[in-house]
């Protein structure tokens, strides 16, 4: 299949240029996913989906434009590039692009990004969702849904500057929500090898959490030290990974811009933007330029360290690019949070009057450059008295700044999980999370 990629991609390109194009990037793709669907605890839908697209970047006199194509047909490749550069040639001049990456480049491969097992899944996918069910189901859940997930993708990427790259690639991604009661509990596990892939343990926790939750009462409004597991603190996360984006700074949609070099939050906070992370959900060699990936130190101690940054954004601000490239604008890859030296019981016991949430979801700013923003703790919640976790709770908002919300980490876990989801759209590898003084609201007020 690479060798299909690659002949589609060079072909595309080869036609760009020769209609006239300064520069080009074409990043072609293809999977094949599969996927199991479960509700009221049985199968529902089994379905195999393979695909091939590309992603089209140009630039011509200094306009640029991007777009996709599903079909590698000469004819489709031919009609693609016609469009897309007499579209090109109509829009005004991009006063900030400054060109794309120079090849050729080395690339090193991902360890454990491919693991050529993933294909027996074909074979018994349905019998490890219908193993989960039956762990949830042990633990104390009455109903459960969910998803498994799992494919192989390859890609090819060629540019005008000398680029050549493919890469080859596994995924995993297992989601379960437990129902008991009134009471819900909420686990994932992401992996792009079988090796850390274990669907039973995630069934377990959440039929666990859905059993313990299922007799909640409403929560009261104030301030408390919230333990957020890795899930709800991964969907915090993800928003300082966008917000990282030099181009969320420039755009105003950055709650990080303008504080480059100044403390942004708490000294317990260390965090990486990894494209070469072992297993890493997103981990890749190369990013859409082309630019080998490499580690990225975004925040070390509470401190801003660096934007992520593409070839154009780097030469405009005088650095190197971090490797960071999107054909839009630049994004994290895996965000690594450095673990504290806590284990989840010692964090439970730093808190005396607290909570603790396991899952949030519908996290949205009010001002995205300021870092106002709210959301709701979904799933299993408990109060905590005293370092004990005590009656579960419902019916809460956090409304917080996340500036605020960052420096007021107080300790940080010390074992990691890589998590991926609806509301994680960046994977994390992250630690359950002390954060004091966090505002709690009701979803009315």
């Amino acid at each position: 299949m690479v060798d299909e990629l690659k002949e589609s991609a060079q072909r595309l390109l080869k036609t760009l240029l020769k209609k006239g194009a300064d520069d080009a990037i074409v990043h072609a793709q293809s999977a094949r996913l599969k996927q199991v669907k479960f509700a009221n605890n049985k199968i529902a839908k089994a379905a195999c989906d393979n695909s091939s697209s590309a992603s089209v970047f140009v630039a011509k006199d200094g306009r640029t434009a991007s777009t996709s194509l599903k079909r590698f047909d000469v004819k489709s490749i031919e009609e693609t590039a016609q469009k897309l550069l007499r579209f090109t040639s109509s829009l005004q001049p991009n006063p900030s692009y400054e060109g794309i990456a120079e090849g050729p480049f080395k690339y090193v491969g991902i360890a454990r990004g491919f693991d050529s097992r993933v294909n027996a899944l074909e074979e018994n996918g349905v019998d490890v969702v219908e193993s989960a069910i039956n762990t949830a189901l042990a633990q104390g859940a009455e109903r459960v849904a969910g998803v498994l997930e799992w494919g192989v993708h390859e890609e090819f990427l060629a540019t005008s500057r000398s680029v050549s790259a493919s890469q080859k690639g596994t995924s995993l991604y297992f989601s379960l929500r437990a129902i008991a009661g009134e009471g819900s509990g909420h686990k994932v596990t992401a992996s792009r090898t079988l090796s850390f892939f274990d669907c039973n343990k995630a069934a377990g926790q959440a039929g666990e959490l859905a059993s313990w939750s299922r007799k909640p009462v409403a929560c009261k409004a104030g301030e408390y030290d919230v333990v957020f597991d890795a899930l709800p603190f991964s969907c915090l996360l993800d928003t300082v990974g966008s917000s990282a984006s030099i181009f969320s700074a420039e755009a105003g949609f950055s709650f990080l811009a303008g504080k480059l070099g100044k403390r942004v939050a708490s000294p317990a906070l260390t965090l990486y933007d990894d494209a070469t992370l072992e297993n890493g959900f997103n981990s890749t060699s190369f990013d859409d330029e082309g630019t080998p990936s490499q580690l990225n130190l975004l925040i070390k101690d509470g401190l801003l360290r660096t934007f992520l940054h593409n070839h154009s954004t780097a030469k405009r601000y005088k650095t190197r690019s971090t490797a960071s490239a999107g054909l839009v604008s630049p994004q994290a890859w895996n965000l690594r949070v450095k673990p504290g030296r806590h284990s989840f019981d010692e964090l439970l016991s730093e808190t005396r009057n607290g909570l603790y949430l396991s899952n949030l979801w519908y996290t949205r700013f009010q001002n995205y450059a300021s870092g106002d923003f709210s959301t709701i703790p979904r799933d299993a919640a408990f109060l905590i008295k005293n370092g004990e976790l005590m009656q579960p709770v419902k019916g809460m908002r956090v409304t917080e700044n996340m500036l605020g919300l960052l420096q007021r980490i107080k300790a940080l876990g010390r074992t990691c999980t890589q998590i991926k989801g609806w509301e994680v759209d960046t994977p994390c590898i992250a630690p359950s999370a002390l954060i004091e003084k966090v505002r709690i609201t009701r979803p009315t007020s």
